[in-house]
């Protein structure tokens, strides 16, 4: 749209884009490249600037530990029994790949003594994240009351520890006799 005049100045606007990457750089602006405009000078129709991009650290890799549903038992009171079973999974972050193991880290209230955790697998790799691994209690025998339980299971990989809550709701039946 026309030239500066002499000793002018004139502002141009470019949509040249560019993805920034770590490290340093330098950007060349130029005018006259082609030397069109007789100047006085040709030797100050550049400038550059030397600039310097820092790396933005990546997120950490990370993952959640998921219960698919509460597990329920129904046994005979202060008999031992099975309870359902639940299906742990993982999602991972960030480029997270690693195995996790699965543990019991706490059960509230106490279940009676003999009670016993079962996960299949224990350990879960990466292929098996989403197909998970099924969890399930087996209770111990002195339960006479219903009672609902909160199990914190967690899975661990390195320093990382990630937790989930499974309700476990055991139903006491008592059994029905009939006299012929």
């Amino acid at each position: 749209e026309g030239w500066a005049g002499a000793g002018g100045y004139k502002n141009v606007t470019s949509n040249a884009s560019w993805t920034a990457t770590a490290g340093t750089h330098t950007i060349y602006l130029c005018a006259d490249v082609y030397k069109w405009v007789s100047e006085s000078s040709e030797t100050n129709n550049c400038f550059s600037q030397t600039f310097t991009v820092s790396a933005v650290p990546l997120p950490p890799e990370d993952f959640s530990l998921n219960s698919s549903n509460s597990i329920y038992a129904t046994i005979l009171k202060d008999q031992p029994g099975d309870s359902s079973a639940t299906t742990l999974t993982v999602i991972p972050f960030n480029g997270f790949s690693s195995s996790v193991a699965l543990s019991v880290q706490s059960v509230s209230p106490s279940l009676p003594a003999g009670s016993t955790f079962s996960f299949v697998p224990a350990t879960l790799t990466s292929s098996q994240y989403s197909s998970g691994s099924q969890f399930s209690v087996h209770i111990g025998a002195g339960l006479s009351a219903s009672q609902t339980y909160t199990i914190i299971v967690q899975g661990v990989d390195g320093d990382l520890m990630r937790p989930t809550n499974v309700i476990l709701n055991a139903q006491i039946q008592n059994p029905t006799w009939e006299e012929i």
